[in-house]
């Protein structure tokens, strides 16, 4: 006599497949927070550059210096830079201009030169700062002959090379950003389908009688989803938590480069509000990824079994 049982259509909720010691416990745990870190630093990078060339370029977009070189006969003459500054006032798309004193320059040198090279003796060219209504109002190759015939040597720099540097910089650092958040996606992707292809295989026992007994596939991939839910949420937290005391190190480092006066050749990084946001969203992501990886690699797997 053969008694019918009901094909069971899904197990209890208190059912865990999986335990939190093993292949899928602390030790992808670890490597996951290791991932995350590398991750939130990727997406930190990319934002905070693009975000510091834009600030660096909008502000000598509209500017213009002029250098005035000392001469044989010795040091820049007052009479110079007043012509000079006379063929600016008249030069159309000119604002305003202003010729830096002998203490700025010589701060703008000492990075290169150093203090005790810097001294009365030495001849510095004169800078003139230009700021510009309208670039596109200027003539700089008339700007330039104008100056020649009143001062001879003075030189006119648009910027054009160094923005053009600093834009190149730019993106290849982010490329370089975006190749590394890549590859971690991937490296984390291919973690997640190992230690998911490990849980099924060390409980494949445990999964086949489920299986046969008329588990739906969704119910057993449900249990690797909630499994790998919090595991990718702990370890994005403990990632973000590593990134957010390196930034706190780069912030105070890069502070500490500033002189008494606030001057640095490298602008102080911080975290913008738009990089906080995405930083945030780091470990939802990361948990995001673990989990859709471990329901396609179980459903997969599934669809093998008789």
């Amino acid at each position: 006599m053969t008694v019918a049982l009901d094909r069971p259509r899904a197990a209890p909720a208190s059912v865990a497949i999986l335990p939190r010691q093993g292949t899928t416990g602390a030790a992808l745990v670890i490597v996951m927070t290791i991932m995350s870190f590398l991750a939130c630093l990727a997406v930190w990078a990319a934002i905070s550059i693009a975000i510091a060339t834009s600030a660096w370029t909008s502000g000598i977009a509209n500017t213009v210096t002029v250098q005035i070189k000392p001469g044989d006969s010795g040091p820049v003459r007052q009479d110079q830079i007043n012509a000079a500054l006379a063929v600016l006032a008249k030069t159309k798309g000119v604002a305003s201009a202003h010729a830096l004193a002998t203490k700025d320059t010589s701060r703008l040198l000492e990075p290169w030169l150093g203090t005790d090279v810097l001294g009365p003796e030495l001849p510095l060219p004169v800078l003139i700062d230009v700021k510009l209504a309208n670039r596109a109002d200027v003539d700089f190759d008339g700007l330039q002959k104008a100056l020649e015939k009143v001062v001879p040597g003075a030189s006119v720099d648009d910027h054009t090379r160094w923005t053009a540097r600093l834009l190149a910089m730019s993106r290849s650092l982010t490329a370089i950003s975006l190749t590394v958040l890549a590859l971690v996606l991937i490296a984390a992707t291919a973690i997640i389908v190992f230690a998911t292809r490990a849980g099924l295989m060390a409980h494949s026992s445990i999964v086949e009688i489920l299986h046969l007994s008329g588990a739906q596939g969704d119910f057993i991939a449900s249990e690797f989803e909630r499994h790998f839910l919090r595991l990718g949420l702990r370890a994005g937290l403990m990632g973000l938590a590593l990134a957010a005391a390196t930034l706190a190190l780069v912030y105070v480092t890069t502070g500490a480069a500033e002189d008494a006066g606030g001057f640095s050749l490298v602008p102080r990084l911080t975290v913008t509000p738009l990089a906080f946001l995405a930083l945030l969203l780091v470990p939802l992501g990361t948990a995001f990824v673990a989990t859709l990886t471990a329901r396609l690699t179980v459903l997969k797997a599934l669809e093998t079994m008789p």
